[in-house]
């Protein structure tokens, strides 16, 4: 952590840490290293753990870091903000320099540089349905998307049902169903949704 002389008895960062840049955990973890010199304000939760979870941790230049896993690693700035990871992603997989490598090869550059809680499970995600990857690449992660279209009417009926605000009838959940070619719509009220009533409903409503 990057600090100053200590004026007043206290230790000064030389830059404040930008809280709105972090979740909630990690805020707690970024207020803490930025003060550890104030430790009787934390004795109200379970100390000894949050401390060695923060160890893990440093803060530069405003930002929070973890610690290289290994001696000769690279500390990783940690990324809480979705948007923030998104853009990351496209830079590191998107762009024609990056040349939409694989699951690996991705999380290998960003590693490099970022960390994230469950960061490889987000990566494989977004390079498994990537467009452009599915086009190009002989592995096919997911099923390509294909559109579907009824040929009949009465030959597809979307259901589900959503709670209601009860009424004086007692009854607390809508049954919905749409005709899929016609948009046709279908509905009653319920006073649950058992899978009793349920199929009654299209029994007398729709068959």
């Amino acid at each position: 952590m990057v600090i100053n002389a200590i004026r007043g008895g206290e230790p000064h960062e030389e830059h404040e840490f930008k809280e709105e840049e972090n979740s909630e955990g990690f805020k707690e973890i970024g207020k803490y290293l930025q003060a550890p010199w104030k430790e009787g304000t934390w004795s109200g939760r379970n100390f000894s753990n949050f401390r060695k979870k923060a160890h893990r941790f440093f803060l530069h230049q405003g930002y929070l870091w973890k610690h290289p896993k290994y001696k000769m690693g690279n500390p990783q700035r940690v990324i809480c903000d979705q948007v923030q990871r998104e853009q990351i992603l496209k830079e590191l997989h998107d762009r024609e320099w990056a040349g939409h490598r694989g699951v690996w090869a991705t999380f290998s550059k960003i590693k490099e540089r970022y960390w994230w809680s469950g960061f490889y499970n987000e990566i494989k995600r977004y390079v498994e349905t990537c467009p452009t990857c599915q086009i190009y690449s002989n592995i096919k992660h997911r099923d390509e998307l294909h559109p579907t279209y009824s040929p009949a009417i009465h030959y597809k009926w979307m259901v589900e049902t959503v709670a209601i605000s009860m009424g004086a009838s007692q009854k607390k959940m809508l049954v919905l169903a749409r005709e899929d070619l016609t948009n046709q719509v279908e509905g009653r009220a319920l006073r649950s949704k058992t899978r009793l009533v349920t199929s009654q409903f299209i029994l007398k409503d729709i068959l």
